[in-house]
This record gives structure tokens, sequence and C-alpha cells, in this order.
């Protein structure tokens, strides 16, 4: 009997933490794999690092993804003054990012990632009035409680 090989057989879970971090070439790699096995379940975790990237294009898309995102002020272990003095020592883009979920410009960047968008097309961030109905796959904001 042949044993189970992620190349033949493909995956049945596949669990990607901090997503928003992973290179391009690797999601390259992954993608045989997953058409190895079309009913794999595919779970984004992170918090955006950007406004480019797998990790955003998945969450930005209109396909058939579950999104879930809690933000830290939805979660008990965060303190009001905790997220106030994050505000004031990281500054309201990166603290948006970090803390909400936020898919903001690099530091630097000439160009905010919305007016980008608006120039190549794209018609904004994609928000869904309510999570997709299920499922190619989950995307899940860090902050679980």
């Amino acid at each position: 009997m042949r044993g189970l090989s992620l190349r033949h057989d493909g995956p049945a879970v596949l669990i990607v933490d901090e997503a928003s971090r992973v290179r391009d070439e690797l999601w390259a790699t992954i993608s045989p794999m997953l058409a190895a096995a079309p009913a794999a379940q595919q779970i984004l975790l992170s918090t955006p690092a950007g406004a480019s990237g797998e990790f955003h294009r998945a969450w930005s898309s209109g396909e058939d993804w579950e999104r879930v995102q809690i933000t830290a002020d939805q979660c008990p272990r965060i303190s009001a003054e905790h997220l106030a003095t994050e505000r004031i020592r990281l500054g309201d883009a990166l603290y948006r990012q970090e803390y909400f979920g936020a898919f903001v410009s690099a530091p630097g960047s000439v160009f905010d990632a919305e007016v980008l968008a608006h120039m190549f097309g794209d018609a904004g961030e994609y928000e869904p009035d309510e999570p997709a109905s299920i499922l190619q796959g989950r995307i899940v904001d860090r902050f679980i409680q």
C-alpha cells in the first residue's frame, strides 16, 4: 500500500499561520499540491502585512472564502488602555494594521494602496456584509478569544 504524499494525494487541511508574510514563491509551490486535493480545506491565519501578496488577494477578492475577523477591541484580554498606548506608540497606520486587520501601504510608500487600486482598475478592498457561506477556505485574524 502506498503511503500518503502531499505531492500525489494532496493535503486534507492546509493551515498557514502568519499567511501575510509567506512569500509568493512558496504559494507557487503550494498550489500544485492543492490541485491534487480539490476538497482540501485551507485556513489562513494572519494580520495583514501591507496591501499586497496572496493573503491580501485572498482576503480582498470575491472568491469563496469564509472571512472571520476579530479585532483587538473585541478581545477581552486586551484593555482599552493598552490600545490607546499602542496607537500613540505605533502611529495610526501600523496600529490599524496590527490591531484592526487593516491592509495599509508600506511605510514610505509614495501612493496609498487604495489610490493604486483605483488607478489600476480594482474596485477597492472587498469587505463582505456577512461571512461567505463556505468555502474554499477560511481566513482568521489573529485575535481569537
